[in-house]
């Protein structure tokens, strides 16, 4: 039976593959462009339920795999096998190591489980280092045929009309959860199948209703496809990743998408439209190359303007159109009446690849990323720890008696490398208590807003951690109290009230003044010496790796100090009104290191500094602290005399 080729479908596909693609080049209009994704969820519920509703009787799970197989490998490997080339020339081991776990994941179609493991802590991945990133959707919608078919092959002799209404069951069930996880578990229900189940079922409803031969008017036609086209360009503007997804959101964008698919079916059979529907065809490839062309850019601190831009754009046409002529047309013709299908273009290849990658790791000299100091463990320790935790002491381990205590969030914990250089330096024994997204302010309630929610969520965290910092203050009279965090921004990404006050985001500001105030007064008054510790700079549009990659990164690697300045004004005039107010305290500030003849650089001696583009390495923090010993006065020692 000849199969139906659905014209109105490709324009769709079009559609659904740009607004992907101009999201992630970071056109202002299409915040929302990651609808297309959903686009496509209900294209493959439609196509997929469809085709298996017309051999109902006689479907077979081998045969549907295998055309699943033939469809969608050959492309994927192609681009697969190129990424690892080029990315083994791009990355440093470290970085080609975490790669390759992603090159498995995709492999497996297990990869939207782990980008939401890995997203879901606080050091989460970053995503335009992440070329693979985007196959998420790939590994969500394979599960999903897997689950549809195996459904179909058990209920094969339930009657069309009981399964339609298991389809509107399992979607108004589905839709109702995926709700409540956007609400609660927005990481989870962007990735995961558990939330996503309706926007497939809801192109199955729709092929329950592709039998009737009733048409509608070309002018309705029109009418309901312009209407539906709105709603998109509507959707796409309005959206953003603070909004709650998918949940009732992604019905929006379903139900649209299958009033479209429903009312277009004629609109689109003028050879006019040849041009968009071949973009439709190829819109797979599409897919599938633009991400990696954007995060190769992004490794190499090309930012994206209007002409970089175009040049993705023009690079994933021609990819895209090698891809489909040369690889898709023809592996279709190769393999679509060959026997063995799953074993040669998805088994072998996979076991190829995967072997590759790890004869790559074991037995290939390529350089790794090492401190300059060997003896430090650059892995992520201490933070939101139990205490006591050996992992936690800084300085002279062996020293009976701890001198000083590091408190604060993460960035206090990506500073403890500067912090253990200065102790080592005077024989000093520290000790570190640091949260993620606590710094140390007593008297104040923390909250943080829920964009997706709309609800403000106290953080019980800030006040029980504040507690235990105090009581290990009052037992142990510690010569120093070191402060450090994620202070410019502190007071605008978190709303801090005075206890039992209302919630208000204009006296944030002044109740985060007012904690660091009351924590000053406390260490002074326990006969510790307050120390403030700077922020380090945030890197924008620099890959942390940046020196590793680029060929002269003194030239490369590097921001102007005037966006660090600009961006910490507001958190230097506080530290000036504390100085001034309390002069006994220390401030160090060693971004005169990271920072030379205002450029603030991502490494030092050929170490990169960071591990993200906001927190430090360990080894990168220690390195500061033994260029900052060379160029100043231990603060340590100052305070000691």
């Amino acid at each position: 039976m000849q199969k139906e080729h659905y014209k109105n479908i490709d324009i769709l596909r079009c559609i659904a593959v740009f607004l992907v693609v101009l999201h992630h080049l970071n056109f202002s209009f299409f915040n929302g462009g990651f609808i297309g994704v959903d686009i496509f969820f209900v294209i493959s519920g439609f196509l997929i339920t469809l085709g298996i509703l017309k051999q109902k009787d006689s479907f077979n799970l081998l045969n549907f795999y295998q055309r699943r197989a033939y469809r969608l490998m050959p492309a994927f490997f192609t681009v697969v096998i190129t990424n690892i080339i080029v990315f083994y020339i791009v990355l440093d081991k470290n970085s080609y190591v975490d790669f390759i776990k992603t090159v498995i994941s995709s492999i497996t179609f297990s990869s939207n489980i782990y980008f939401w493991y890995n997203l879901n802590g606080y050091f989460n991945l970053n995503s335009h280092l992440t070329p693979l990133l985007h196959l998420w959707s790939l590994s969500l919608e394979e599960q999903f045929y897997i689950l549809w078919s195996i459904f179909f092959f058990i209920n094969k002799n339930i009657s069309k009309k009981i399964l339609y209404t298991i389809f509107i069951l399992i979607t108004l069930i589905n839709l109702y959860y995926s709700q409540f996880l956007a609400k609660n578990y927005p990481l989870a229900a962007y990735y995961l199948i558990f939330s996503r189940v309706f926007e497939f079922t809801i192109g199955g409803i729709l092929a329950f209703h592709n039998n009737n031969k009733k048409y509608l008017s070309t002018i309705n036609s029109l009418i309901l496809t312009t209407i539906a086209l709105i709603i998109f360009s509507i959707y796409t503007y309005k959206l953003n990743s603070n909004s709650l997804f998918p949940g009732f959101n992604a019905l929006i964008i379903c139900l649209t998408t299958a009033i479209y698919i429903h009312s277009s079916k004629r609109l689109f059979d003028s050879s006019f439209w040849l041009p968009l529907r071949y973009l439709g065809k190829i819109s797979y490839p599409i897919y599938l190359w633009h991400w990696p062309i954007i995060s190769y850019l992004y490794f190499f601190n090309i930012k994206l303007n209007l002409i970089t831009s175009i040049f993705v754009i023009i690079l994933t046409l021609s990819l895209s159109i090698i891809t489909y002529e040369l690889v898709e047309k023809k592996s279709f013709n190769t393999f679509k009446y060959k026997k063995d299908i799953i074993k040669k273009v998805y088994i072998l290849p996979s076991l190829i690849i995967i072997l590759f990658c790890l004869f790559i790791l074991n037995f290939t000299n390529k350089p790794i990323t090492q401190p300059i100091n060997k003896n430090i463990d650059d892995n992520i320790k201490c933070i939101d720890s139990s205490h006591p935790n050996q992992d936690c002491v800084l300085g002279v381990k062996n020293n009976d008696k701890i001198d000083i205590l590091l408190v604060g969030d993460s960035h206090a914990n990506a500073q403890s490398g500067f912090i253990d250089a200065l102790a080592k330096n005077k024989n000093l024994k520290g000790y570190e208590v640091t949260y993620s997204s606590t710094a140390f302010l007593i008297g104040v309630d923390r909250y943080t807003f829920n964009h997706r929610s709309k609800n403000y969520i106290k953080a019980d965290i800030q006040n029980s951690s504040s507690q235990l910092i105090q009581d290990m203050i009052k037992k142990n009279h510690y010569k120093f109290v070191i402060m450090g965090g994620f202070y410019p921004h502190n007071f605008e990404r978190n709303i801090y009230t005075t206890q039992g006050n209302n919630i208000s985001t204009l006296e944030s500001h002044k109740n985060f003044v007012l904690g660091l105030e009351n924590s000053i007064k406390f260490i002074k008054n326990n006969h510790s010496i307050p120390v403030i510790i700077n922020d380090n700079p945030i890197l924008q549009n620099i890959n942390p790796n940046c020196n590793l990659i680029i060929k002269d990164p003194e030239k490369n690697c590097f921001q102007s100090k005037e966006i660090y300045l600009k961006d910490t004004q507001q958190w230097n005039n506080d530290l000036k009104y504390l100085k001034i107010k309390y002069p006994k305290i220390i401030v160090i500030d060693f971004n005169n290191i990271i920072c030379k003849n205002n450029k603030c650089y991502s490494f030092i001696n050929n170490t990169p500094l960071y591990r993200d583009n906001q927190h430090l390495t360990y080894s990168g923090s220690y390195q500061i602290g033994i260029e900052y010993l060379k160029k100043y006065p231990n603060p340590l020692t100052e305070l000691n005399k």
